[in-house]
């Protein structure tokens, strides 16, 4: 899905199964488009004969695309009683700038500027990481779930978490996405072996 000028990065990966969603999101914007723009110009001369005027300015509106397609996916809580006020619901990568669940999410002009100085400013850019995971599935099967998702089923090692015993036979809750090999549920994460 491309809408104008941003483009969700997971439209260039290759390496992943179309059914089923990336873990972790990544989009990209240009940097002229985290600016803000003039929205408002009041110009007026006073009873004393002095001229003064005002303006009003609202993120450029590719950003605000953004901003709206974030919120709608569920990855941002739109706040719009003020500035700077929404906040990260689920992570994702803007401009290889990874967002955490928790963190603020920027006015466009601000966002700019956190981007640039995304080493100085407490979110770090990170580089893409190995996938760790909590155990391996192996001889595995993606099987609809009686409500619905996708689920699968397959023989656990290695648990990490001591919940199952080497060579169990396991039903996985939900699917919620693809990682490359690493299939993710709500709370585990499963290397397909």
């Amino acid at each position: 899905m491309a809408f104008n000028d941003v483009l969700p990065a997971s439209l260039f990966v290759t390496d992943f199964q179309p059914s089923l969603p990336m873990h972790t999101p990544r989009y990209r914007i240009r940097a002229e488009f985290l600016t803000s723009v003039v929205d408002e110009i009041i110009c007026e001369q006073n009873e004393t004969g002095t001229n003064w005027s005002s303006s009003g300015t609202v993120d450029h509106p590719s950003f605000t695309r953004l901003r709206n397609h974030l919120a709608a996916k569920g990855y941002i809580h739109m706040e719009t009683g003020w500035s700077n006020g929404d906040r990260v619901l689920r992570e994702f990568y803007l401009n290889d700038v990874l967002f955490e669940e928790g963190a603020r999410f920027l006015c466009a002009a601000a966002m700019k500027f956190t981007l640039e100085n995304s080493e100085k400013h407490p979110m770090k850019k990170e580089e893409p990481k190995m996938p760790k995971y909590d155990a391996e599935l192996q001889d595995w099967t993606i099987n609809k779930s009686y409500y619905g998702g996708l689920v699968a089923r397959g023989a656990v090692y290695n648990d990490s978490k001591g919940r199952f015993n080497d060579g169990e036979y396991i039903n996985t809750s939900t699917i919620m996405g693809v990682d490359g090999d690493i299939l993710i549920t709500r709370n585990t994460r499963y290397k397909l072996v």
